[in-house]
Formats: C-alpha cells, sequence, structure tokens
C-alpha cells in the first residue's frame, strides 16, 4: 500500500495517515451533553410542544430577544433555515444580480443557492487547509 507524501501539519489526524488506497472522509460533529444539558434540552422542547407555537409565538420572540442580547445587536430575527437567513443575510446587504458570491466548494447547495436567489453568481472557492479558509489575496486575484 503505497502512503500519500506525508505533512507534518495532519500528522496524528485521519489526513495524515491516509494512503492511496484510503477513501477521505469527512465527519460531521458527534454532540456531547451532560446529563443536565439533556434533561434541561428536554424539558424545554416539550415545553414548546405542548405550547402549540413551534415555530412562532412567545417562545420565538423570548429566543430572539436573548440572542440580540447575547450577540449585543439591537434586534435578532429567527427564520426556519440556515438557507433563510443566508438569503436574509445577503439581502440586508444589498447582494443583486451584478455581484459575486464567494461560496466555499465544499458545502451544503443552500449555500449557494441563497446567492443565486438574490439574482446573484456563486463563485465557487477551495479552502486552505492550514487556516481552514479561502484565501481573501486569491480571490482578488481571480479577475
Amino acid at each position: 500500500m503505497t502512503t500519500l507524501p506525508s505533512d507534518p501539519r495532519f500528522a496524528g489526524t485521519d489526513l495524515g495517515r491516509m494512503t492511496s488506497k484510503t477513501e477521505m472522509k469527512i465527519p460531521f460533529a458527534r454532540p456531547s451533553f451532560t446529563e443536565r444539558d439533556l434533561d434541561d434540552i428536554l424539558s424545554n422542547m416539550k415545553r414548546v410542544l405542548v405550547s402549540g407555537w413551534l415555530t412562532s409565538g412567545k417562545n420565538v420572540e423570548t429566543f430572539e430577544k436573548k440572542f440580540s442580547e447575547f450577540i449585543g445587536s439591537k434586534e435578532a430575527v429567527a427564520v426556519n433555515s440556515c438557507t433563510a437567513a443566508l438569503h436574509s443575510m445577503l439581502v440586508s446587504l444589498g447582494i443583486k444580480s451584478v455581484d459575486e458570491v464567494i461560496v466555499p466548494s465544499n458545502t451544503f447547495v443552500a449555500t449557494a443557492n441563497a446567492a443565486l436567489y438574490t439574482g446573484a453568481k456563486p463563485v465557487f472557492a477551495d479552502s486552505d487547509i492550514p487556516i481552514r479558509s479561502t484565501y481573501p489575496r486569491k480571490m482578488l486575484k481571480r479577475k
């Protein structure tokens, strides 16, 4: 079995142990809760479900208020999905059909769709492993 070139940045990681016959798998995060956290989560879920107000009402208003206080903003708006959140953010920034929106190439389709909903063009960018993000300078040189 041939191993891939070693890179000290990946020593001890799954990527560092990959071989040419290894299929790379990107794992999802495994949730971890204390027993107390789990009790709080389940009791709050039950309270919301029993209230009859799953997607609006007092619970959502309370969440929006507490969240806006937590992040230090005047307001916050709860939405039903990340797609709706991304779309709302782009609209609030004034993104239109003449714009391009840089999106990660390894993402869920909703990331690019949010740009398309505004009429903008999604531009896919690879991430750089050491910084776990795109290189802004590379984006500027693209044109």
